[in-house]
């Protein structure tokens, strides 16, 4: 039985851009797990890298200079390591993130496995691993009323990419896929999308012309005819009223009255 204390969610299987930006919202601390979060939530935005191979990541396979990721061999799905960008969002989150890390507050994890590792992400409890980036997600999707997950970002930098035309080729070796059957799906994903918002977009024009044709129907309509009691100038209608007694004798005077 669904929680009814649960706050209400939209579930799909891409993460728009909208969604995002509630994520980052509920970042917004000066906390290690805010920075860290962020840091995530942005370079996952941006690269659209798999689970494993962000939680792998060190900071030596981080270029700031370039503003890329080297994913290696071992930690891709494929065994075929690739290069991916981020944007200078991710860049400014990750050099807060590494600030945080620096801190006094946080000064005992330089003695942790992960940090001596030169592991990227950390948590006070030691080694963020996938579980804990799952739980993550979990957590701030609730608190931001959406429903997002990891590969939800995979799913939506492909969906952008293939929406602003961009070569399919590219996107492979971006993605990291080794078939085409790939991008054939969200090829298809990106033509349904674009059909439904080409049918509300119809829907939306048709009940625009039928609301303007209602109005001007309600403009030239002919005005209802005035009531008859104000179109009466009969002598039924309106009888002469009797002569006062003053008015009797000055006609009687002028010869105007009536003679016996």
């Amino acid at each position: 039985m669904p929680n009814r204390d649960q706050p209400e969610t939209t579930r799909t299987p891409v993460a728009e851009l909208g969604e995002i930006e509630k994520l980052l919202d509920t970042c917004s601390g000066d906390s290690l797990e805010d920075s860290r979060d962020r840091a995530v939530i942005c370079m996952l935005r941006c690269a659209g890298m798999r689970r494993g191979e962000l939680i792998a990541l060190t900071w030596d396979d981080i270029d700031f200079t370039e503003n890329t990721v080297q994913l290696r061999n071992e930690t891709v799905k494929n065994g075929r390591g690739r290069l991916v960008a981020f944007d200078v969002a991710t860049r400014r989150a990750l050099k807060v993130y590494r600030r945080r890390i620096d801190e006094h507050e946080v000064a005992n994890m330089r003695d942790l496995t992960s940090w001596a590792e030169g592991r990227v992400w950390v948590s006070r409890q030691g080694l963020f691993t996938g579980s804990g980036l799952t739980q993550m997600l979990e957590r701030r999707s609730a608190a931001a009323g959406v429903y997002v997950t990891a590969h939800s970002f995979r799913r939506s930098l492909a969906m952008r990419w293939l929406q602003e035309d961009k070569p399919e080729a590219l996107l492979m070796k971006v993605a990291g896929w080794t078939h085409p059957e790939m991008v054939k799906r969200y090829v298809s994903s990106v033509a349904d999308r674009e059909a439904i918002k080409a049918q509300r977009g119809l829907h939306a024009s048709e009940d625009a012309a039928r609301e303007a044709a209602r109005r001007s129907e309600g403009r030239l309509r002919p005005a209802p005819p005035a009531p008859l009691s104000g179109l009466l100038t009969t002598d039924a209608a309106h009888p002469p009223r009797p002569a006062s007694g003053a008015t009797a004798a000055a006609a009687a005077r002028t010869g105007t009255g009536s003679r016996g």
